[in-house]
């Protein structure tokens, strides 16, 4: 199901790597590297899907593809998900907002365009929490 571009971004429950770079640590997409591509996360601008599959689909979200930026409908899913992950990078859980284009799955979204809204725990979430300007519970 694809949900209509709304006034209102969702908000779902999402899993980032952490990164150290020359300005401090910053969020990175989880999956980052296994799926072919860096997706770095920049304070206080919005990230945009891409398709990172070998044959582009060209319009992430596609609900025929899995792309699109990734959240979670429960926490419960996202800390599953997050055990799994931790094993093989550091990782911050948190609160992500979802706007344009989204298409809705049975455990979540995947959306065209999403941002940061709450860091909930992990390594360094009070300098993360500050670099992008949103709350955290640290």
């Amino acid at each position: 199901m694809i949900v209509p571009d709304s006034p209102v971004p969702l908000v779902g429950f999402r899993i980032w790597g952490v990164v150290q770079s020359p300005s401090g640590p910053r969020l990175q997409s989880a999956s980052s590297g296994f799926s072919g591509g860096t997706t770095l996360w920049t304070p206080y601008q919005a990230f945009g899907a891409s398709c990172l599959a070998a044959r582009d689909c060209g319009a992430a979200p596609n609900p025929a593809h899995n792309c699109g930026v990734h959240s979670f409908r429960t926490l419960d899913d996202a800390l599953r998900w997050a055990g799994d992950i931790a094993r093989v990078r550091p990782v911050v859980i948190g609160t992500v907002r979802l706007w344009g284009k989204v298409v809705e799955s049975v455990r979540g979204w995947r959306a065209e365009l999403a941002y940061p809204n709450r860091l909930l725990s992990g390594p360094q979430i009070e300098p993360l929490a500050a670099a992008y300007g949103v709350a955290c519970d640290g």
